[in-house]
């Protein structure tokens, strides 16, 4: 993962981190201020960093979404056959933000907002006072991006709507010689506008479903691929059944031309829609609410895993190895894909589960069974395909073919 931004000495820094199941490490950091930030500069960089730690120990590239990054993302995928480039997610999800919040429609009432609180946290008998009418919670809260943060304290303000109408409506305000500043009629105004509330409701119907998503792709407990597009995808239905619902048509119409244009010029990548079709829990409940969309996110998984195989594969077909790894005794077991860990069979025992393999003669038995596999000698032909109905056939499986397994595995559930 890469990571840009300059720091108070206008440095412009590049951050490198590495991730994996074992989490998120830091690798560099480097001053990157006299370099030109085109795409193939960029490209190069990240290709040393991909060569220093072993092309083969990394499967994905993450940058932010500046148009220098994307095209220096589609150079290291041509480059590195198997790599996978991909945006990130949170940072275009801010920017959706960012682009709500310039609209004519909530860009006056968000800075209102931001006038409401920077009021009360100058003037510390006026946050006191808060504080006492909503039982010590702020109306401020900090987010892990700046437009995230704006919106989460819009939800606060709207929360507390009540509690602030009866601050400056209290003895506490109108004793308050702040009352009478200009400023201060201002805010109080604001409190107690109706039009500002309708507005401010409208900007969270706007972005709350966008907020759950950004927690999502921004948590570090679970991987947040598999739920991506899935998740983006609701919020999509969510904001349109809002919106439609209050007659507001024209709103929505702008709204989904921002989240639309943001999302499908940084964000349709395939490797989203595969992580989306390996997570049963949403692909199933996808494909009985949108089968046209499922679809799409099976054709993605099938992209991916061509471009996987013919990358992992490639180097034993150059070394004239006719390898199959769809033909079973000629399986590699020993490859990272394969668990050969020897749990213990009771945790209190020394009997582990190769034991009992040999002693019922598991292994054996499936060695010894009439599964073909090609001769020594024999000529190369069409792999052997098991059907796991009618036995092996040489035909090959068509589209046709996996629609009507999936009609079957859907008959027999």
């Amino acid at each position: 993962m890469s990571d840009g931004w300059t720091d108070k000495r206008g440095r412009h820094l590049i951050n490198f981190l590495v991730n994996s199941p074992e989490g998120t490490f830091f690798l560099e950091s480097i001053d990157a201020s006299a370099e030109s930030h085109d795409a193939r500069i960029l490209a190069d960089l990240l290709e040393k960093k991909v060569e220093e730690i072993g092309k083969e120990y990394v499967v994905q590239i993450v940058t932010d979404n500046g148009a220098n990054y994307k095209a220096a993302g589609r150079l290291l995928e041509q480059r590195i056959p198997g790599l996978f480039w991909t945006p990130c997610a949170a940072h275009c999800i801010d920017l959706m933000l960012e682009d709500i919040g310039k609209m004519n429609e909530f860009k006056p009432y968000i800075q209102k907002a931001r006038d409401v609180t920077t009021f009360i946290y100058r003037h510390g008998r006026i946050l006191s006072a808060m504080r006492e009418k909503t039982n010590g919670r702020d109306p401020v809260r900090p987010a892990t991006t700046r437009f995230a943060t704006a919106f989460l304290t819009l939800q606060s303000l709207n929360k507390h709507r009540n509690e602030l109408r009866r601050l400056f409506v209290s003895d506490d305000w109108s004793d308050n010689k702040l009352s009478k500043t200009s400023k201060g009629k201002k805010v109080m105004e604001t409190i107690l506008s109706s039009k500002f509330w309708d507005q401010v409701e409208d900007c969270l119907r706007a972005t709350l479903h966008l907020l759950i998503v950004l927690r999502i792709v921004d948590g570090d407990e679970k991987p947040a691929m598999p739920k991506l597009s899935s998740g983006m995808n609701h919020a999509k239905k969510k904001i349109t059944e809002s919106f439609t619902s209050n007659n507001k048509t024209r709103l929505l119409a702008k709204l989904m031309e921002i989240i639309e244009d943001r999302w499908s010029d940084q964000m349709e990548v395939k490797l989203y829609g595969a992580a989306l079709f390996l997570n049963p829990s949403k692909y199933f409940e996808l494909k009985r609410s949108d089968p046209v969309f499922a679809r799409k996110q099976r054709q993605l998984f099938n992209d991916v895993l061509e471009k996987m195989i013919a990358h992992r594969f490639q180097k034993r077909r150059e070394e004239g190895n006719n390898f199959n790894p769809l033909i079973l005794e000629e399986f590699q077991w020993d490859n990272e894909w394969v668990d050969d860990s020897r749990d213990l069979v009771h945790e209190d025992g020394d009997l582990e589960w190769h034991h009992v393999d040999e002693a019922v003669g598991a292994s054996s038995n499936l060695n010894n069974s009439n599964l073909r596999s090609r001769g020594v000698g024999e000529s190369s032909g069409p792999p052997i395909v098991y059907d796991r109905r009618h036995g092996p056939s040489n035909r090959r499986l068509t589209n046709e073919d996996e629609e009507n397994d999936e009609d079957d595995m859907n008959t027999e559930d």
